[in-house]
């Protein structure tokens, strides 16, 4: 039931957007030129407009149905924008494929016109039919309120703590404790102390735990209280729930100035410590209100303690530095699902389940929740197959499962933008590592992110939609990589996201192939599926994904040989093992690509000149690829691409005709061939990050680098051949990373403005005089 609840919530961002897209001008326009049935048009915007707000906890497969719908009606909405996007493409761009695909695709055309009026018609058909269904099924609408029934279940929290049950907080604990009983004069009255992690980690135990600890009721000896906040923030409630916790029971006739007048009465001149469980607003003023009969009246020394999952609740409210709690380590997690699942007897005495509780125990992923619930659930069964169907099952399949509901309550709070960039994160396998650059180019290719100004690029929005779900504690840094921007979900994390994808993202790792269906849109493709990839008709694929890891190689030729047939794609991420594969017909791949990754092709020596058809390609990646030496000059032509990276590669040198490439972010030829860039390259006035590193053959930069008034990185290290600076680099003020500068007397390197630049290098070079 909440499954189906949260995939509703996540279908309002999709109808959102495709809404904006069927009010643009361009469609309009188009089939005005069509001369096609405005009414159908119209119709078709007041039937999704319906939907969108529509919350349906009963039928999950009612969903589905409307999502697939409306996936259709965003495929018919990408064969307009490419009709129009065609129309543009300069005539020095294969001439013939161009006259030819604009003849083909005119609106005015008969067939075209007629083509496109049945799409339509069929996908009003379709929603008509899930709106009388509907209505059969007596699903209501609620327009712009949230469902209350997830929150109406939850049961609120007290102060009542079983400290037997409680496994490695003692360092969490003593952290806090000296937070809470820290007197420092010079700091503010009332001390906010947040504390930060996942659902289920154990906050709220945590606070239980130093409420009731006898130094604290030593130091606040008169006024200890404890609020369940919850999801529902109300100012009146919660300060007649504070008055109630220290003696003042009949607050209920009190006008707002009379609680605030009496709360502060009350506290004036105590040491006062507050427990805020549970809090979810992140609003200033409604915090500011609240609080305010406490900061100036409550004694030196008193002290707030808040529970979140969201650090921006944490940096609106705290004074003090936040805990971020971690999860249990392996072994504390094996004793607390022990002591629920042998009901507090010694595991020893069941030596047939203890190897089998140990892998149980595991896939808790160190998260208490988890491993409470998991125990609980084999409390009275003592037989070593039920102890392994449990094993075997999706947590969300579980019966009792107080989990999965626990974890959704994130999501449910989450703003519709960031719902369907989350769900999407279930194409990867669990324990797939991640970068934030990388997912990022996956939603921009995928349409997620809405790019509010052309000075605030979509890469700089999805940063942001990044470390907003990181913030709320979906993604966590990995903490066995190098990298600091790598990041991984927690197991049950990703539980939820396939949860809410359900048959819409599949990988080959974690789910058999042969339950692919018609709806699958997002593919990650290894070899552990269960089922050979030429069974599965993917002609509505959006995202297919090869990984190295455990590849298999006959599943990479299906795709290679059948790339033709995948027409809807918008992501294609190739990668090879051991260099095997041939050269993907780049033509004949989706014309709605927006990003294509090849890594691993040895056997690739260059681009076709006809990779500019790929007209909506945002991303091109080639690297890895030892064989290739050039681009075609057609290159110039893709005037979506943002992101272009030829690393590991034997380029030797670029065409002018990159400098079309205006809205150009990111440009990665580190270890290259390349000697010269071409002086062209200084327009592209976009560019933020320009990488070179371990070019060992470069010799020179282009004279008007300072052109490049938008590069914020420049990464030149490892390049022995490089020897001067271009002239007036102080004068790229947006300059944050120069990993090595160079000091000589030739091409105007004693210009004032090289000082300018040299601050950001962490290494300066002297150059040849």
């Amino acid at each position: 039931m909440a499954g189906a609840l949260v995939a509703g919530a996540a279908l309002s961002a999709l109808f959102n957007v495709l809404l904006e897209r069927l009010a643009s001008r361009e469609v309009v326009d188009f089939f005005r030129r069509g001369q096609l049935n405005g009414r159908l048009l119209q119709n078709l915007e007041t039937t999704l407009n319906t939907e969108k707000q529509i919350i349906s906890p009963f039928v999950k497969k009612w969903l589905d149905d409307l999502k697939d719908v409306a996936y259709k009606a965003e495929d018919f909405l990408d064969e307009i924008a490419y009709m129009l996007e065609f129309k543009q493409v300069p005539k020095s761009c294969c001439d013939q494929v161009r006259n030819l695909l604009i003849s083909s695709i005119n609106p005015c055309r008969n067939g075209v016109k007629n083509h496109m009026k049945a799409r339509l018609e069929e996908i009003l058909g379709r929603l008509d039919h899930l709106l009388q269904q509907k209505d059969r099924l007596g699903l209501v609408e609620r327009a712009g309120r949230r469902a209350s029934s997830t929150s109406s279940q939850r049961r609120p929290t007290t102060s009542i703590v079983d400290d037997s049950g409680i496994y490695g907080r003692i360092n969490d604990m003593e952290v806090i404790m000296r937070s809470v009983l820290s007197e420092d004069r010079n700091a503010k009255q009332l001390g906010v102390v947040p504390i930060i992690g996942m659902g289920g980690v154990g906050k709220t135990t945590l606070a239980q735990l130093v409420y009731n600890d006898n130094r604290v009721k030593q130091r606040f000896d008169k006024f200890r209280v404890w609020v369940c906040v919850s999801e529902e923030f109300d100012v009146l409630k919660l300060t007649k729930n504070i008055l109630k916790e220290i003696g003042l029971s009949d607050c209920h006739s009190l006008t707002p100035n009379q609680l605030q007048a009496k709360l502060e009465e009350k506290v004036r001149g105590q040491k006062v410590l507050l427990i805020l469980d549970d809090v979810w607003s992140d609003n200033y003023a409604d915090w500011d209100f609240l609080l305010a009969p406490l900061k100036n009246s409550v004694a030196q020394g008193s002290k707030a303690v808040v529970t979140t999952r969201n650090q921006s609740v944490a940096s609106v409210m705290s004074t003090i530095q936040s805990h971020h709690l971690q999860n249990l380590n392996e072994d504390d997690c094996w004793s607390l699902f022990a002591k629920h699942a042998f009901d507090d007897c010694s595991p020893s005495s069941y030596p047939n389940l203890v190897e089998i509780g140990r892998r149980i125990s595991k896939r808790c992923k160190g998260l208490p929740l988890a491993a409470k619930t998991m125990g609980g659930l084999l409390r009275c069964k003592r037989r070593a197959r039920e102890w392994e169907k449990i094993l075997e099952s999706n947590i969300w399949d579980l019966p009792s499962d107080n989990v999965i509901p626990v974890l959704r309550l994130s999501y449910h709070y989450l703003p519709s933008h960031l719902k369907q960039c989350f769900a999407y994160c279930a194409l990867f396998p669990k324990d797939f590592e991640f970068s934030k650059e990388y997912l990022v180019l996956l939603w921009m290719a995928e349409g997620f992110i809405i790019q509010r100004n052309r000075n605030s690029g979509m890469e700089e929005v999805g940063m942001e939609y990044f470390e907003d779900l990181a913030s709320r504690s979906f993604f966590q840094k990995f903490g066995g990589s190098e990298d600091p921007d790598s990041f991984v979900m927690h197991d049950l994390i990703h539980d939820l996201a396939r949860s809410i994808s359900g048959e819409f993202c599949f990988n080959g790792e974690d789910v058999d192939l042969s339950r692919l269906t018609q709806r699958t849109r997002h593919l990650y493709l290894t070899k552990n599926g269960g089922s050979t990839f030429a069974d599965v008709k993917v002609e509505v694929l959006r995202s297919l994904i090869y990984s190295e890891q455990g590849a298999d190689e006959d599943a990479l030729r299906h795709v290679e040989k059948n790339i033709s047939s995948f027409r809807r794609l918008r992501v294609l991420d190739l990668t090879t093992s051991f260099g095997f594969g041939g050269k993907p017909n780049l033509f004949a791949v989706s014309k709605y690509l927006r990003l294509l990754r090849l890594r691993g092709y040895h056997s690739l020596k260059r681009l076709p000149k006809n990779v500019a058809t790929l007209c909506e390609l945002q991303t091109l990646v080639v690297e890895n690829c030892p064989e290739l030496t050039g681009l075609p000059d057609s290159i110039g032509n893709l005037k979506d691409l943002r992101h272009l990276s030829l690393k590991e590669t034997s380029l030797r040198v670029l065409p002018d005709s990159i400098g079309k490439l205006k809205d150009l972010r990111h440009l990665d030829l580190g270890e290259t061939e390349i000697e010269r860039l071409p002086e062209s390259i200084c327009g592209l006035y976009y560019l933020h990050t320009l990488i070179l590193s371990l070019c060992e053959k470069l010799v020179e930069l282009p004279d008007k680098m300072m052109d490049l008034i938008n590069l914020c990185h420049l990464d030149i290290a490892e390049t022995p051949r490089l020897e001067y600076m271009p002239v007036d680099m102080g004068k790229l003020i947006k300059l944050q990373t120069l990993t090595t500068f160079f000091v000589g007397k030739e091409r105007g390197s004693k210009h004032s403005g090289v000082r300018g630049a040299s601050k950001f290098a962490r290494k300066i070079r002297a150059g040849k005089t």
